[in-house]
């Protein structure tokens, strides 16, 4: 039981930080000053996603809880909030990078030795992530805050690398390679191909109600009393 649901979230983390080597190529490739501009960017990405890890590790307790001790619908209702406080959030600090992106990235040249191409691109991928924050962080909560503690790792690693490897990643090679788009236009597909194909699915099986599967006696008659009600 321990492996069956431990494993899928060990190849999902291993695999996810194999995509971004993945992508740091690509970017690396269309020239360092723009790969200066997703480290720069990269940097204030970490920063607030110390706060979303805070967030879904919250529901990720609460939600587990619930379902581990047979408290369906507790659990239900926990996810619904969280679905909101996390994408709410996100529109907030996503603004306070939009508004302030010019003297973020001010800090990293403090010594004027980078050049304006980076510095502007820079601004430009942290106003983009700025916009798509609330998007990218209700993926972030369904696969890591639900999905997971509701004991459904197996189908939240899946849509993670479905979004990630069968979207994402093609996606943005063939931007970048085929098409020879720009590199913002690039940064732009990474993202839309994953967010929005995974955001999809997380809601399909959100719905369902399928990825409630307790791994305690508590929580699976609790489900079973949860379903015949």
């Amino acid at each position: 039981m321990f492996a069956k649901r431990a494993v899928p979230v060990i190849i999902n983390e291993t695999l996810w930080g194999s995509g971004t080597f993945v992508f740091n190529l690509i970017f690396a490739n269309m020239g360092y000053e723009y790969f200066a501009a997703i480290t720069i960017q990269r940097s204030f990405e970490n920063i607030s996603y110390v706060f979303f890890i805070g967030l879904c590790s919250a529901c990720s307790v609460m939600v587990g809880k619930s379902v581990g001790k047979g408290d369906i619908d507790t659990g239900i209702k926990d996810s619904r909030r969280f679905l909101i406080i996390v994408p709410a959030a996100a529109v907030i600090v996503g603004a306070i990078s939009v508004i302030f992106k010019t003297p973020l990235v001010g800090i990293f040249d403090m010594g004027n030795n980078i050049s304006e191409l980076t510095l502007r691109s820079a601004e430009s991928i942290i106003m983009i992530y700025g916009i798509e924050m609330p998007v990218r962080t209700l993926g972030f909560v369904f696969v890591v805050g639900i999905l997971r503690s509701g004991g459904d790792t197996s189908t939240a690693a899946k849509i993670d690398l479905t979004g990630l490897w069968l979207f994402s990643i093609p996606a943005t090679l063939i931007a970048a390679y085929v098409f020879k788009a720009p590199f913002l236009i690039c940064f732009i597909v990474m993202y839309l191909a994953e967010d929005y194909v995974k955001i999809i699915m997380c809601l399909v099986r959100y719905k369902s109600k399928k990825w409630i599967k307790p791994v305690t006696e508590m929580g699976q008659k609790g489900l079973e009393e949860y379903f015949y009600e």
